[in-house]
């Protein structure tokens, strides 16, 4: 009875497992079969039809012709001319002076300036020779040290103020037709004139149109 029972349950068993199968391989035919009632996919194409064309071998464009060296010459301080090293249209050199303006006051404060210098570099000295004897305190030689930079910083600026009152020509080139006088009153950041170099070389400075670059695919 036991072995009845077995092969009974056995049978049901493959039974299950064989519809099971039957229903599932109805399935994939069905996916299948729907799968291929759908049309193949296509991609798009875009064709180009390539053509030769004629370009011109030559733009005509509008230009400016620049000197390779153009520097333009002012004054930064205001003050009278005192010396005037070139006539209009004169062929200079490197490091000829063209114009100088007064420089009195600025020698005279220049002077004072130097005395002070003078005079702080001497009492920071002896501050220094205190402070080794005890005899001061370290705040002093501080004060003295500050009071000989300041006249230090002083001395440095007037003589750069004298030196920009003196025009000197950084080349070697060909200056432009103004013309000035002894005794002349300038302003500050008044346009003296322009240096031009004496090389053999000039710049072209010239722009191409948008079409053209567009033609020419120039990079």
């Amino acid at each position: 009875m036991n072995i009845k029972r077995w092969v009974i349950s056995i049978a049901l068993i493959f039974v299950v497992i064989a519809s099971l199968g039957f229903v599932k391989f109805q399935q994939i035919q069905a996916a299948i079969a729907f799968g291929e009632s759908f049309p193949e996919p296509s991609g798009s194409v875009k064709s180009t039809v390539v053509e030769t064309t004629q370009l011109p071998n030559r733009i005509e464009v509008i230009g400016e012709a620049k000197a390779v060296k153009l520097l333009p010459l002012t004054t930064e301080y205001a003050g009278p001319i005192t010396y005037v090293g070139f006539a209009p249209g004169d062929t200079v050199t490197a490091g000829q002076v063209l114009l100088r303006q007064d420089i009195a006051i600025e020698k005279a404060n220049l002077n004072a300036a130097k005395a002070r210098l003078k005079l702080a570099e001497a009492q920071y000295e002896r501050q220094v020779t205190l402070v080794k004897q005890q005899r001061t305190s370290q705040n002093e030689v501080d004060i003295a040290q500050a009071e000989m930079s300041v006249a230090a910083a002083e001395v440095e600026n007037l003589s750069s103020v004298i030196q920009k009152k003196t025009l000197i020509a950084p080349f070697n080139g060909t200056v432009g037709l103004e013309d000035y006088q002894t005794g002349q009153m300038l302003d500050a950041n008044t346009l003296v004139t322009q240096i031009v170099g004496t090389n053999d070389e000039i710049w072209i400075d010239f722009a191409l149109p948008q079409t053209a670059l567009q033609t020419y695919h120039w990079r």
